[in-house]
């Protein structure tokens, strides 16, 4: 999350969605808040009722999401990564390298937050003035810079998880899983199914 009180924005850094690229991209305009074992992936809400309500209100608030079956994938992809795997990461059980994806589907994937819940409150109201398409990433992020008067900036692709699986072939019963898990998303978000 980055929050600029001189060029009055925040930046709502949802999970998996190319937050490392927009925040290093931000990162000369800006001050990162990292206060909770998720460090950079901060709710609005939570935001909301931290920060004075002057700035919340006078700043343009944004976030990117991505297909859920692009995203669903993406934490597949990441948690598979070599230092999750190791026995000095605190984290080996988070690691999914022995789990196909559809066991992911079946068992992880329930743990994680909504890229929704990031961007709404609970009545499903929308906290963010802008949300961006991971799918049209440098184009919406564009509309930002000029929306926050800064020049346009070109993302670098950061923290992306190992290659080897960058063209999934997903299983209808994959799809139906994920669709099933994410409907809130596909229709508040706009992504159909």
């Amino acid at each position: 999350m980055i929050i600029s009180e001189k060029h009055n924005f925040i930046f709502i850094a949802v999970p998996k969605t190319a937050t490392t690229s927009i925040e290093n991209a931000l990162s000369g305009y800006g001050r990162a808040i990292m206060k909770t074992r998720d460090g950079k992936h901060r709710k609005a809400l939570e935001i909301k009722s931290e920060i004075d309500q002057d700035l919340w209100d006078r700043c343009f608030k944004f976030a990117f999401v991505r297909h859920p079956i692009s995203w669903c994938y993406s934490w597949y992809r990441y948690r598979s990564r070599r230092s999750l795997r190791t026995q000095e990461s605190d984290a080996t059980s988070r690691s999914t390298h022995t789990l196909s994806f559809e066991e992911f589907l079946r068992t992880d994937l329930l743990q994680c937050p909504l890229q929704c819940d990031y961007i709404m409150d609970e009545n499903s109201r929308m906290l963010v003035d802008f949300v961006g398409k991971y799918e049209s990433l440098q184009e919406d992020f564009d509309s930002v810079c000029r929306r926050i008067g800064i020049p346009e900036i070109a993302l670098p692709a950061l923290n992306r998880g190992p290659q080897k699986f960058l063209r999934p072939k997903i299983s209808n019963t994959e799809r139906q899983l994920i669709l099933d898990a994410h409907v809130r998303e596909l229709t508040a978000l706009n992504y159909g199914n």
